[in-house]
């Protein structure tokens, strides 16, 4: 087996395994839930997206395995580890608001918080730097451009669009108020100015 292979067996099993870790986690916090869902098939409907893309780029990977490119791979690590991280943490920021779900749950209410300050979708962004990271990962370029951002991409913003559906209607004002001064996807640029000047006064 040549090293790129043994990397590539290496990776899928451990990215496998902590999304079944991460799905089982899921699943119990929305059993734990006791709001209103909306919504409800979209969860698995990405999920087994996922699971269809994961496939594919392996496949795809471990057919490049003689011209694999471990720069690429690199930097899909790099991206990879970094959704990891970044989703856990927007995940704590959540705290009990946290379902893998379109969930309101009871005094549900606006999340300013951590990485919510800077964007309203931390979580969905991480998912597409993630998808981004795999298909790099494993040199997988025909996956990722077919499915990644031929479907999934699509996916994540039909997700975005469903979330903010609910939020409006339940949270009113409020959450409008919230889409006026935070972006999406990325920090708008008067939120990193503003940041910057506070962490020159700590």
């Amino acid at each position: 087996m040549s090293l790129a292979r043994l990397f590539l067996t290496v990776f899928l099993s451990i990215s496998l395994s902590f999304r079944l870790i991460r799905l089982l986690i899921a699943i119990r916090s929305a059993s734990q839930g006791a709001g209103q869902t909306t919504a409800r098939p979209i969860f698995w409907i990405m999920t087994i997206s996922y699971l269809i893309y994961l496939t594919f780029c392996a496949h795809e990977g471990f057919q490049r395995a003689m011209n694999f490119s471990w720069p690429v791979c690199a930097i899909g690590l790099l991206l990879y580890s970094s959704a990891l991280i970044l989703r856990e943490r927007a995940m704590k920021d959540l705290g009990r608001f946290f379902s893998p779900n379109i969930e309101i749950r009871p005094s549900h209410q606006v999340v300013r918080e951590g990485l919510y300050r800077y964007m309203r979708h931390p979580l969905l962004a991480c998912m597409g730097l993630e998808i981004v990271g795999l298909g790099l990962v494993f040199n997988a370029f025909h996956s990722l451009m077919a499915i990644g951002f031929g479907f999934y991409m699509p996916l994540i913003l039909v997700r975005q669009w469903l979330e903010e559906r609910t939020l409006l209607a339940q949270l009113g004002e409020a959450y409008r108020t919230y889409q006026r001064e935070v972006g999406a996807f990325w920090p708008r640029m008067e939120l990193i100015f503003r940041a910057k000047r506070g962490w020159r006064h700590v």
